[in-house]
């Protein structure tokens, strides 16, 4: 049951709730930033320019504005798929020391070391983790020899 010995990698990048909290906050933010800014900009539009949209150049300028429109609701749908994929370099290995954790309390072994992926985030707590471990089995085999000794 040793951390590092075996190499793993999930395909699932929705792994806790936080993850879809998150990736629905920035696209609810972008919406409305979004909302905003065609709102603000169709306005100025109507307030300084009437008599031109009405011509030929308006109606280039509302089919550009659409364009905007479209060309924000994709980069929208990007920003939601980068949150995810940020937050799963948090989540993950949340995650995984979650179950490193479940499965530990289950089966004591004071010889297993947690392990995190290259590019994860959380290495210093990992480290801590595999640090307190050392402490324990250190403590472990002190304690053993004292028992054999006395």
């Amino acid at each position: 049951m040793k951390g590092k010995a075996k190499k793993w990698r999930r395909k699932q990048y929705l792994i806790k709730k936080i993850q879809l909290k998150y990736a629905i906050m920035v696209g609810v933010i972008m919406v409305i930033l979004l909302g905003i800014s065609q709102l603000y900009t169709y306005y100025s539009l109507q307030a300084v320019l009437p008599q031109i949209l009405s011509t030929e150049i308006g109606s280039r300028i509302k089919s550009l504005q659409i364009t905007l429109l479209l060309l924000s609701c994709g980069y929208i749908i990007i920003m939601v798929m980068a949150t995810v994929y940020i937050t799963h370099k948090m989540a993950g290995p949340v995650y995984r020391i979650e179950e490193d954790l479940k499965n530990l309390s289950e089966k004591p072994d004071l010889s297993f070391r947690f392990g995190t992926r290259d590019k994860d985030e959380f290495k210093e707590l990992v480290t801590h983790l595999n640090s307190f471990m050392n402490s324990l089995s250190r403590e472990s085999k002190l304690k053993e020899k004292e028992k054999n000794n006395g």
